[in-house]
């Protein structure tokens, strides 16, 4: 995604919108919402990602 958001000038690989819901990720990982939410609880308590 990071890739394709650069290539279209929306981003760069590195930092760029993902406009989904937890559930929708989770579909599409094969992950429950709940452990998507915990996960991206993690992720911003580790500054990694920003909602």
């Amino acid at each position: 995604m990071g890739i394709r958001s650069e290539l279209a000038g929306l981003g760069d690989r590195t930092f760029y919108n993902l406009p989904i819901v937890e559930n929708d990720l989770g579909d599409a990982t094969g992950l429950t919402g709940v452990h998507v939410n915990r996960a991206m609880k993690k992720l911003q308590d580790g500054s990694i990602l920003e909602t």
